[in-house]
């Protein structure tokens, strides 16, 4: 697996000097990676997508566990990024609770399944989005179903552009958390970095 290492941005989990960086106005703490998006890392993240294996969750939450990005896991409850209700219309999974609720498991942190995504006009699924259209106000809105706890650990799958995690994590401060911290199994590369360019970027 193509480990995420070296000195990296604790805002955007990109190597320093990084770019398009929200820098300490981001809505978390910090957010972290297990790997790069790239190598065996995409057919992992396909095949939760396709089946929402706990198997092959639980293998990527072990990845993230023993990430030096993950923060210390004490008193934090773990949530999960909602996905966009079409697609679980149309696949029957929530890949990112899946991931979440093995993730809070390996930590024995407990999972709250908090957050729901408006799938109303306007919206739209990441995958296959330019960088311009995921980043565009309004496109992913979500909601808190009950207060948060103060502090968060919020999970998904890839952070690519961060604007699904910008969202998700917005909604839970709105509902009363502190603070919120961001990991993710995989981190997409923009252009120039080593190992870039995605094309999803």
């Amino acid at each position: 697996m193509p480990r995420l290492t070296g000195d990296l941005c604790p805002f955007c989990a990109l190597p320093v000097p990084c770019v398009r960086c929200l820098g300490p106005a981001a809505p978390w703490e910090s957010v972290g990676a297990a790997c790069v998006h790239a190598g065996p890392a995409p057919g992992l993240v396909v095949a939760l997508k396709g089946s929402g294996s706990k198997a092959i969750a639980r293998v990527m939450a072990l990845e993230m566990s023993r990430s030096e990005s993950l923060p210390a896991p004490s008193g934090m409850g773990v949530v999960s990024v909602p996905g966009h209700p079409a697609r679980f219309r149309s696949t029957g999974v929530d890949h990112a609770k899946v991931l979440g609720s093995q993730l809070a498991e390996v930590l024995g942190r407990p999972f709250i399944s908090l957050l729901k995504r408006d799938g109303g006009r306007g919206s739209g699924w990441q995958a296959g989005a330019s960088r311009t259209e995921r980043m565009r106000e309004g496109r992913i809105r979500v909601s808190c179903l009950q207060p948060a706890p103060a502090e968060c650990l919020l999970v998904d799958d890839v952070h690519t552009t961060g604007a699904s995690l910008a969202a998700s994590a917005g909604a839970l401060l709105d509902a009363g958390a502190q603070r919120v911290f961001c990991m993710t199994f995989a981190r997409t590369l923009p252009p120039g970095v080593k190992g870039g360019p995605a094309r999803s970027w």
